[in-house]
């Protein structure tokens, strides 16, 4: 009997979990990622049809600054902040636009000829949505 044991006992569990495999495979992914939702309106608040709008993310490199140094070195190392564009779109009638990003920091950028441009900055989180307002005016 126990000789039938040693066989049969591993020969279940791998059984068992093949059972259970199907199951967990099933199982949702956690969301990766968010979404921006905004509007571009002008300085009076009213809503911008047909803007250009475009989503930039936030990328913390250190970049070489050219100067020369008193050593003859002709780089050195700065931390900034800089950015890369990520997805675009045009406003609707009413002057929004929807944006799904990964989860990160970023700056939305809208502009529209003869209206201006704007920016906002916003942090995006996973699985949440976040609400951008940005403000077109011409610069003087």
């Amino acid at each position: 009997m126990t000789r039938w044991l040693k066989w049969m006992l591993p020969l279940v569990a791998v059984g068992g979990l093949w059972l259970v495999k199907p199951v967990l495979a099933e199982a949702p992914a956690p969301a990766t990622t968010g979404i921006i939702k905004g509007s571009v309106v002008d300085k009076d608040g009213k809503p911008v049809a047909d803007a250009k709008v475009s989503v930039e993310s936030l990328v913390q490199q250190e970049h070489p600054k050219k100067h020369q140094a008193a050593d003859g070195d002709h780089k050195k190392k700065e931390r900034g902040k800089h950015y890369k564009e990520v997805a675009k779109a045009v406003s609707d009638a009413n002057g929004d636009f929807t944006f799904t990003v990964e989860p990160g920091e970023y700056r939305v950028w809208a502009r529209k000829q003869g209206v201006g441009s704007g920016q906002a900055e916003t942090t995006v989180v996973a699985s949440e949505t976040v609400t951008v307002k940005v403000t077109v005016e011409k610069r003087k």
